[in-house]
């Protein structure tokens, strides 16, 4: 969604809060290949529909998920664990 590209996946875990069906993407039931299909070829003969949904879930996602402070804020959190997380396994 940060890409400006519509996302096509299945109806499980969190992708139905994240993404509009229909608008910014599909959502598709579990192991539906055919229907999958079909909306990877929509989306792919459709370039205004593809830009549209595009825009769409970009507009719905935190700008805050999108830009490289998210990577340095994971990275800092990784060095503020690792360090705790080498000596438990040091002092076992």
């Amino acid at each position: 969604m940060c890409a400006k590209l519509p996302i096509v996946a299945t109806r499980v875990d969190g992708a139905p809060e994240a993404i509009d069906d229909g608008i910014s993407g599909y959502l598709l039931k579990p192991r539906d290949v055919d229907g999958m299909s079909a909306r990877i070829l929509d989306l792919l003969d459709n370039p205004s529909l593809r830009s549209n949904m595009g825009l769409a879930g970009l507009q719905r996602v935190d700008p805050a998920f999108c830009d490289r402070d998210m990577v340095r804020r994971i990275q800092d959190g990784y060095s503020e664990t690792l360090p705790v997380s080498s000596r438990v396994i040091a002092a076992a």
